[in-house]
Formats: structure tokens, C-alpha cells, sequence
């Protein structure tokens, strides 16, 4: 089944950077995975396609404007992407966004909430584990779709 999982939670709470290091451990367990798609020109964000063994996960970190969420969710979608990882707000029209976009184009939703924490090694830590349990997430996707 083609699933989204949407990574929601408040502005600063490391949905980025936790977004971006499950990128990196995915190229860092998957030798063989191919970029397909990604955009340039973004300093500190990502949004990228990768195949791994043939099938196509569609990352994308920027989560805090509805616009930029619905253009890489029909981005990915056409590209034919399994597994979608994105940010999005913990409520409102992003989030929105997300469920619309599964309704319409086939795609089962998974909710990750991400908390922050006041203490920036605490938050690294947080946003690691979160990484890791999203990681094994995709994993079983890859093998179940």
C-alpha cells in the first residue's frame, strides 16, 4: 500500500532536521539507492526522490507552508513514490493538506507527532530517536509494498 508519513508538530521542534537525517541514514544503509529527483537550491531544507532496489520514497522537509507540502506531495505522487515522508504543522491547513492529498490519490496516512525539548542535547537526542523509529517504519513499508 502507498503510505504518507506525515511528521507534524510546532515550528522548531526539529521536524527538519529529523526529516534529514532519516534521509541520511536511508542513503547510509541503502549503498545501492539512486536520487532521482532532487531540488536544488535549498540551503538547509530537502526534498528529494531516492529508489531503493525499485521502490521510490519521496522525502521532504519543508513543512510550515501548505504550498510547499501539496506541491512535493503531487511531485512524489506522480513520480510514483511508495513511502512519502513530509513536515507538517501539528494542525491546520498542512496537516489538511496531507489527509486531502491521501483521500485523493490512494495513500494511507500515518500521523508522528515530534515534541521539542528545552534542552538543545535532549532535542538531539529526540530528534534521533524519532529518526531511527521512522526509519523502521519505511523499512517495513519497503517490504510490504
Amino acid at each position: 500500500m502507498k503510505s504518507v508519513l506525515a511528521l507534524a508538530g510546532k515550528s522548531g521542534v526539529g521536524k527538519s532536521r529529523t526529516i534529514k537525517r532519516v534521509y541520511d541514514l536511508l542513503l547510509e544503509k541503502y549503498h545501492n539507492a539512486i536520487e532521482v529527483h532532487k531540488q536544488k537550491n535549498l540551503r538547509v531544507e530537502v526534498q528529494v526522490i531516492i529508489d531503493i532496489n525499485g521502490k521510490r520514497v519521496g522525502i521532504e522537509s519543508r513543512g510550515d507552508h501548505e504550498s510547499y507540502v501539496k506541491k512535493a506531495l503531487n511531485i512524489f505522487a506522480d513520480a510514483k513514490c511508495k513511502v512519502i515522508l513530509c513536515a507538517t504543522k501539528s494542525d491546520g491547513n498542512t496537516l489538511k493538506a496531507v489527509d486531502a492529498f491521501g483521500i485523493e490519490r490512494g495513500y494511507a496516512v500515518t500521523r508522528i507527532y515530534k515534541f521539542g525539548e528545552p534542552i538543545e542535547s535532549k532535542q538531539k537526542q529526540s530528534n534521533e530517536k524519532c529518526a531511527m523509529e521512522i526509519m523502521e517504519k519505511i523499512e517495513h513499508l519497503l517490504l510490504t509494498a
